[in-house]
């Protein structure tokens, strides 16, 4: 049975001295900016949910462009400034199975939040996710565009580890039938 959206949404909230995670029982708890001096990651998985990601960006007043945005699930790697947020676009690659496939993220980024839309559940940021619990170095510290680097960055090493797999993988017996390809433009 397909989770829904409530079930895919989970919030990790934190500053210098405090931390929490958990998930939301309503749509209309999903809150971006709490404007209290912490920082709020809301992760989401799955983009098929059209209808909860407008009502969240509706209830939040964030940029009407971001609902453009949301809907294609196409996009190439981008950085798009909006008024006072930012919302960056990555195809994550992957290899499962002898098959390179891809996923596409979301992140949507204001100085006090990031939302992260996965495509698919699972994904490799767990470290991050400890350093934040475990007040590990200076994440804790920091702002929201601290917390995407160290996302993007997460990211990147994944792209080394996708290519290190697809050199062990024969190429025989890898299926390229399932990347998306993307334009720059």
């Amino acid at each position: 049975m397909q989770k829904t959206f409530l079930e895919n949404t989970t919030l990790i909230q934190y500053n210098e001295n405090d931390y929490q995670t958990s998930s939301y029982a309503a749509l209309s708890n999903i809150i971006t900016s709490q404007k209290d001096g912490s920082i709020r990651w809301i992760n989401t998985y799955g983009m098929e949910f059209q209808d909860e990601l407008r009502q969240v960006i509706i209830q939040n007043k964030l940029d009407d462009f971001l609902l453009k945005l949301i809907k294609d699930d196409e996009q190439s790697n981008k950085v798009i400034e909006l008024e006072d947020m930012l919302f960056v676009s990555i195809r994550v690659l992957t290899t499962e199975e002898n098959a390179l496939d891809s996923e596409q993220m979301f992140f949507v980024v204001s100085s006090d939040f990031v939302w992260s839309i996965q495509e698919k559940e699972g994904d490799y940021f767990d470290w991050i996710r400890e350093r934040i619990r475990e007040n590990k170095g200076v994440i804790r510290k920091k702002r929201a565009d601290y917390l995407l680097f160290f996302l993007i960055e997460s990211i990147i090493d994944n792209y080394y580890s996708t290519h290190q797999k697809f050199i062990e993988i024969d190429s025989e017996t890898l299926d390229t039938t399932k990347i998306k390809p993307t334009l720059p433009y």
